[in-house]
C-alpha cells in the first residue's frame, strides 16, 4: 500500500505541495513589498499606501490573477501587482518631492512652525523701504518711509546741491558794518576800510567752507546708517532662510542615512530567502532520491516476490527451487529496463516431461539488468503475475 501512495501520490501530498506552493509565493509577495517599502520614506503617503497595499492582496495569495483596484483595475497575479505598484509610488513620491512638497505629515507640521518663524522675521513696510530706497526703487519724496530714505541716499550722492549756502549775504551784511565804523571814525573810503572789508570776507568765505564740508560729512552719515540698517535686516533675512536650508539639510541626510540602512536591510534579507531556497530546493532534490531509491528496492523485491510464486507454481518443486533463485536475483538487482510483462516472463521455460532434468541455466540471467524502473509498467506486472499463477497458487 505504501508503495503505491509513494508512486502515484496522495491527496495528503497533494494539499502539502498546495500549501508549499501558497507559502512560496506569499514569501516572494512579500519579499517584494519590502523591497517598494525600503525605497520610500517611512511615514509617506506612498509608504502607507503600500503598506496597506500588501495586506489587502498578501491574503489573496492563492486566488491568481484578480483586478487591482489601485492599477486602474487590471487584472494581475499579487507579485506582478507589487512590483508595478512599488514603482509607480517611488515615481509619484519622487516627483512630489521634487515640486517641494512635504514628504511626511510630520515633515509638513514642521513646514508650517517655520512658515510661521519666516512670516514673524519679515520686513515690516518701513524695513521694506529701507531696502527699496537703497535698491532704487524708491522715489524721493514718495509716500511712506522709503521716500525719506531715498532722500538721505540722494543727499549723499550729491551732497553740494542740497547744501544752502549764506556766503553773498554774509558779505553783504559785512560791508555795511565796515562801512559805518569807517564812516564814524571819518576813514570812510580809506586803505583802512577795505582792509577790514577784507578780512571779513575771508572769515565768512572759510565759515562757507567749513560749513559745506560738514553738511557733507553728515550726508555721508546718514547714507551709512541707512545701509548699515539695510545689512542688518538682509543677514537677519539670510539667516532665516539659511536655518531653514540646514533643517533640510539635515532632514535629507538623515532620511538618506534611514533608506541606505533599509535598503541594505532588504537586500540582505532576499540574499537570505534566496539561499533558503537554494538549500531547501538542494534538500528536495536529495530526498526525492532517497524515496526514489527506497521505492526502487521496495518495488525490487515484490517483482522478486512475483517471479518467485509464479515460476513454482508452474515447474513444480523444481521451478520453486528456479524461481527462489531468479527471485533472489531480481530482489538483489540495482534496476531493471523498461519491459513488458510478457517479456520478463519469456525466458522461463515450459514444464519438462516427467523425468528429465531442468536447465535452469537456460532461463535465468546471471547479471542483474541495469537501468531506471518504469513505474508505468509496475501494476500491469503484478496484475499479469497474479492472473498467470493456478488456482490455489499461493
Amino acid at each position: 500500500m505504501s508503495i503505491f501512495s509513494d508512486v502515484f501520490g496522495s491527496e495528503a501530498s497533494k494539499a502539502t505541495r498546495q500549501s508549499e506552493d501558497i507559502a512560496r509565493q506569499a514569501e516572494e509577495f512579500a519579499a517584494i513589498i519590502q523591497q517598494g517599502l525600503s525605497q520610500l520614506i517611512p511615514g509617506s503617503p506612498e509608504y502607507n499606501e503600500l503598506l496597506t497595499f500588501g495586506q489587502k492582496y498578501g491574503q489573496l495569495i492563492s486566488s491568481g490573477a484578480i483586478p487591482v483596484e489601485e492599477l486602474g483595475g487590471i487584472s494581475l497575479d499579487q507579485q506582478p501587482a507589487a512590483t508595478q505598484f512599488s514603482a509607480d509610488l517611488m515615481r509619484r513620491q519622487g516627483e512630489r518631492i521634487s515640486r517641494g512638497e512635504a514628504a511626511t505629515p510630520l515633515e509638513a507640521r514642521t513646514d508650517l512652525s517655520f512658515a510661521g518663524l519666516r512670516s514673524a522675521a519679515g520686513f515690516t513696510p518701513e524695513e521694506q523701504g529701507v531696502l527699496d530706497a537703497l535698491r532704487g526703487g524708491a522715489a524721493i519724496g514718495g509716500p511712506g518711509s522709503a521716500g525719506i530714505f531715498a532722500d538721505v541716499i540722494a543727499r549723499a550722492q550729491n551732497p553740494d546741491q542740497y547744501f544752502t549756502s549764506t556766503l553773498q549775504p554774509s558779505l553783504a551784511l559785512a560791508q555795511d558794518a565796515v562801512k559805518a565804523r569807517a564812516a564814524q571814525r571819518g576813514v570812510l573810503g580809506s586803505g583802512l576800510e577795505l582792509e577790514q572789508l577784507g578780512r571779513a570776507g575771508v572769515d565768512l568765505a572759510i565759515k562757507e567752507a567749513a560749513q559745506r564740508e560738514a553738511s557733507r560729512q553728515q550726508a555721508y552719515t546718514n547714507f551709512r546708517d541707512v545701509y548699515g540698517l539695510g545689512q542688518g535686516l538682509r543677514s537677519r533675512q539670510i539667516g532665516t532662510e539659511a536655518d531653514l536650508v540646514n533643517l533640510q539639510q539635515g532632514r535629507e541626510s538623515k532620511l538618506t542615512d534611514l533608506l541606505g540602512g533599509q535598503s541594505k536591510t532588504a537586500l540582505a534579507d532576499l540574499n537570505r530567502l534566496l539561499e533558503g531556497r537554494t538549500s531547501m530546493a538542494e534538500g528536495r532534490a536529495d530526498l526525492a532520491l532517497a524515496r526514489q531509491q527506497a521505492i526502487q528496492d521496495q518495488l525490487l523485491e515484490l517483482l522478486g516476490e512475483g517471479a518467485d510464486a509464479a515460476i513454482g507454481s508452474f515447474a513444480g518443486p523444481p521451478g520453486a527451487v528456479a524461481g527462489a533463485q531468479i527471485g533472489k536475483k531480481i530482489s538483489g538487482a540495482t534496476g531493471i529496463g523498461p519491459q513488458d510483462p510478457a517479456s520478463l516472463l519469456a525466458a522461463q521455460q515450459a514444464p519438462p516431461a516427467s523425468g528429465q532434468p531442468v536447465n535452469l541455466a537456460a532461463g535465468t540471467s546471471r547479471a542483474p539488468t541495469a537501468g531506471p524502473i518504469d513505474l508505468n509498467n509496475i501494476g500491469a506486472l503484478l496484475e499479469w503475475l497474479k492472473s498467470s499463477a493456478p488456482a490455489g497458487a499461493p
